[in-house]
């Protein structure tokens, strides 16, 4: 009996030291076009633009997303743009994206994320 409260005790203190250590990655629970429309308006608002096309990419698989570039206009030729990354990472309170870049990080309401 007092081995059982022992253990009890550890994996409770265990628990209690997991709960709260931050963000960690994450992926999209599905990629309805519910959940696509609330990935494309976060990392929209978080890019301060109307709106943001997004690379190839699994999403129900892997914890970065990819936003392109916009069109050069046909007087620019070529662009010298490159995608801008974002990690998907979930704490308590939802999911987010962080931008590698500069490491700022941005809520996405209404996406449902699980863990990586």
């Amino acid at each position: 009996m007092f081995r059982a409260s022992v253990i009890a005790a550890c994996l409770c203190i265990g628990a209690c030291q997991v709960s709260g250590t931050g963000p960690v990655p994450a992926h999209m629970a599905d990629t309805s076009e519910a959940s696509m429309e609330a990935l494309k308006a976060g990392l929209a608002q978080a890019m301060g633009t109307a709106r943001v096309t997004l690379g190839a990419s699994d999403l129900e698989g892997s914890s970065t997303v990819a936003v392109l570039p916009a069109k050069p206009t046909s007087l620019e030729g070529r662009s010298p743009a490159v995608p801008i990354l974002f990690d998907l990472m979930m704490d308590d309170t939802g999911c987010m994206a962080i931008r590698q870049d500069t490491g700022e990080a941005h809520t996405l309401p209404g996406l449902r994320c699980v863990p990586a």
